[in-house]
């Protein structure tokens, strides 16, 4: 004696467990993905944060290497000034080269500050080694200019940078 509608019953029942089975899948993904979603931010938030302290320590090295270059560029012409002041602003402006060439972003930049540095540096030289004849001291005085303009444009542009 059983009832008249037991495969309505079944039916209905089987119904009720795939949703049932359904609904809980929903939600347990939704848990699941509410949980995983931020571990992936939080470690892309972290990569962003190291790169952005690695572009500060390098922007902090190359002023400093910059600012002691220009120190050393602006002094030479003194009197009591060694040959050895010509080496290191040499190599300062090599290591300025070489730091410009490591970065990704914005490398063109540091380069043309290098390449600028450089250029002041000869023309210094140049003035040194003549100075007594007027014209080329004019026309490399022009240059010393143009060279410390250059100088000045790009420093700007990296205190932009440093502001970023």
């Amino acid at each position: 004696m059983g009832p008249l509608n037991s495969s309505e019953r079944r039916r209905s029942f089987f119904i009720f467990t795939v949703f049932f089975i359904v609904s809980i899948g929903i939600i347990m993904s939704t848990i699941f993905y509410g949980m995983q979603v931020p571990t992936k931010q939080n470690e892309q938030l972290k990569a962003q944060v190291n790169d952005f302290q690695k572009q500060q320590t390098f922007l902090k090295v190359f002023a400093a290497k910059l600012s002691q270059t220009k120190k050393m560029l602006d002094k030479i012409n003194m009197p009591g000034v060694g040959a050895g002041t010509e080496v290191v602003i040499a190599s300062n402006i090599d290591s300025l080269r070489l730091l410009g060439l490591d970065t990704v972003a914005h490398g063109k930049l540091f380069g043309d500050v290098a390449e600028s540095l450089s250029s002041l540096d000869q023309a210094l030289k140049q003035l040194r080694d003549n100075g007594s004849s007027s014209d080329q001291v004019a026309k490399l005085q022009q240059q010393l200019n143009d060279a410390r303009r250059d100088l000045a444009q790009c420093q700007a542009n990296v205190a932009l940078l440093e502001k970023k």
